[in-house]
């Protein structure tokens, strides 16, 4: 008898831990966006102008050109990439692409990428952002069918700095300049 008095409380802590461990668990369902997707489409218009903080001595504003790059020629470049989207709202992107930071309107430079880090979507599927090491990717989202997604297109704009060498054919010569590059770009993607 005092065997059985030392052992029950033995025995409740192991039925316990057993009737835990047989509780019917449900695993989180499947984000509708996570999968395997194909770059489909890339689209890009880049303008160029002087930069309001610009030294030269060139009027801010003052265009300097721009250019634009869709599908069609992004593939003729060897563009391709597939994202894998994971439930966990972590991503993997491979491929063939613009080296990140490029000038996309004007003869961007194609090399081959790995990049991961993290994605979101709004509750609503409006927006999705993919947020890695050499990529950050966000904007308006549309769908084909938002319950059930097979293509996904992404909008978004970017403005961007930087110093150039620009030619002055007033003055006939070479100057740095600070440029502004204004870009809108439509990214669209297939699911495997």
């Amino acid at each position: 008898m005092k065997l059985l008095l030392r052992l029950t409380p033995v025995l409740l802590i192991m039925a316990g831990l057993f009737l835990m461990g047989c509780e019917e668990t449900e695993d989180d369902p499947d984000h509708i966006l996570t999968g395997t997707w194909d770059l489909s489409n890339m689209e890009q218009t880049s303008s160029y102008s002087v930069a309001a903080g610009d030294v030269s001595g060139m009027p801010p504003g003052m265009p300097l050109g721009s250019g634009t790059v869709d599908w069609t020629g992004f593939q003729a470049l060897g563009v391709a990439a597939t994202v894998v989207l994971e439930n966990d709202f972590t991503f993997t992107l491979s491929g063939m692409l613009p080296s990140a930071n490029d000038t996309l309107g004007a003869n961007p430079n194609i090399v081959t990428l790995n990049d991961l880090g993290t994605w979101t979507a709004a509750e609503d599927m409006s927006t999705l952002l993919i947020d890695g090491g050499l990529y950050d990717i966000g904007g308006m989202a549309t769908y084909d069918d938002i319950d059930a997604p097979t293509t996904i297109s992404l909008a978004y704009a970017d403005t961007s700095e930087s110093m150039k060498v620009v030619y002055n054919s007033l003055a006939g010569i070479f100057m740095d300049v600070l440029v502004q590059d204004a870009s809108s770009t439509v990214l669209g993607f297939t699911k495997q």
